[in-house]
């Protein structure tokens, strides 16, 4: 795993960390439950000194018979509280990782399979990465793991079909097993793909538009090839809206001067 980051796939035990949030919230619902009632009693007192526990402070610590009861219960709850919020914090933390694909859970199940039996893990630790677990995984390092379409293809779809049909049979003696796949050149591939689409979309419509002789089927090609233009560019690169609208305006910019310089 420290070889694979794509390997490095574990459990967060959602299960247990909601359970563990709601034995705290439980626990501190209670304690509320009980300062608020002993407030409640002490500012009810005839005492002078108890019933100003809730405006003096000094009182509160001298009085040990009902005073120093307060003090204990709002002690323990603000240890409690600590704990609390820390626990929500991490589970925060926890739900904003990465996730990894279907396929990258895959490769690594089918390794074990053919690692079983002489390659941890071995006994029930080898049910911690079952499809049953599927939604419950994270992947480290922490990064961005989705990106766009194009990259998001590559990672999950080519890489799983090379490794099934092309990978695994290339396997040199003494391998670990595991195939390692850099981002760096999954990243190159993507690129290489959407400059490849990139260029070839404007000659694609004048090519179209050259063909296509009555101006309002022209029109009509403009209309709808811009359209498959700006999805595809926003599908593709994940751009701010602003720069998806620049390029599609660009685009229809081309197509129409090509047409006004061959209309006749």
């Amino acid at each position: 795993m420290a070889a694979a980051s794509d390997a490095a796939i574990f459990r967060e035990f959602g299960w247990l960390q909601m359970q563990k949030l709601l034995y705290l919230q439980a626990e501190l619902h209670h304690l509320e439950s009980g300062l608020r009632a002993t407030q409640d009693q002490n500012a009810a007192s005839n005492s002078g000194a108890r019933s100003a526990f809730a405006i003096d402070y000094s009182a509160m610590r001298e009085d040990e018979e009902h005073g120093q009861v307060q003090v204990a219960m709002m002690q323990e709850i603000c240890t409690k509280v600590t704990e609390y919020n820390t626990a929500l914090l991490q589970v925060m933390e926890l739900r904003r990782a990465p996730r990894p694909t279907d396929e990258e859970a895959e490769r690594l199940r089918r390794y074990m399979e053919e690692r079983e039996g002489v390659a941890f893990p071995f006994g029930l630790e080898r049910s911690i990465w079952s499809i049953a677990n599927q939604n419950d995984f994270l992947i480290l390092p922490f990064r961005e793991r989705r990106g766009d379409l194009v990259t998001r293809f590559v990672r999950e779809r080519v890489v799983n079909m090379y490794d099934y049909l092309v990978g695994r049979r290339n396997e040199p003696p003494n391998s670990p097993g595991y195939r390692i796949y850099r981002d760096e050149t999954l990243e190159y591939i993507s690129r290489a793909i959407v400059a490849g689409v990139s260029a070839m979309m404007p000659p694609l419509a004048i090519a179209f538009l050259w063909i296509i002789k009555p101006m309002w089927a022209r029109v009509l090609f403009i209309f709808v090839f811009t359209g498959i233009f700006a999805m595809i560019t926003s599908a593709v690169t994940m751009g701010k809206s602003s720069d998806i609208f620049a390029a599609t305006t660009a685009f229809t910019a081309v197509e129409v001067v090509f047409v006004g310089s061959t209309s006749s």
